[in-house]
């Protein structure tokens, strides 16, 4: 079980992109574990590894030691902390500012999940709004489910009355 502090470390990853390269970073140290000795794979974090996760990697190495052993569990339990991060993914019509994604990273970690991670895919034919899916459940928030629901109405209204005409003129 990984320690609080790199729980928090985990819980800091903001987007599904940053817990891939995260994982693949941890592919490379699991290659290195038992090939270099403590000193050099120290130097390996140090180097070749994302901050954050070099330090979530020396937090737990400080509760476990640094023998082959321990690298290598302590890399397989980061790996299943950032797997077992809950995923929200939301479609959005354009590329949402940096400061934006970081709000709603906020707010979700707040009120729905601590380690909620996001992915955001662009769509441009949903016009505005967002479609959501997260833990099986979707909603559709987007401006285009409204536009298309308003525009069968008012089609469904002009066929049932009959009228055929546009601005007061017929057609």
């Amino acid at each position: 079980m990984i320690s609080e502090n790199t729980q928090e470390i985990l819980n800091g990853i903001i987007l599904k992109s940053e817990a891939v390269d995260w994982l693949r970073e941890l592919d490379v140290l699991d290659q290195s574990v038992y090939k270099t000795d403590a000193t050099n794979f120290v130097q390996t974090l140090e180097k070749e590894v994302n901050s954050k996760l070099s330090l979530a990697i020396m937090n737990e190495l400080k509760i476990k030691g640094d023998g082959i052993e321990a690298r290598a569990e302590a890399l397989r339990e980061i790996r299943d902390g950032v797997n077992s991060l809950p995923e929200i993914k939301l479609e959005v019509a354009v590329d949402l500012p940096t400061a934006m994604i970081k709000r709603i990273s906020k707010w979700l970690k707040e009120n729905v999940a601590p380690g909620i991670v996001l992915d955001i895919t662009e769509n441009e034919e949903i016009m505005a709004g967002v479609r959501i899916t997260y833990l099986g459940r979707y909603v559709d928030l987007s401006a285009e489910k409204n536009w298309t629901e308003v525009w069968k109405q008012v089609t469904s209204e002009l066929v049932t009355k009959g009228e055929t005409s546009y601005g007061g003129n017929s057609v």
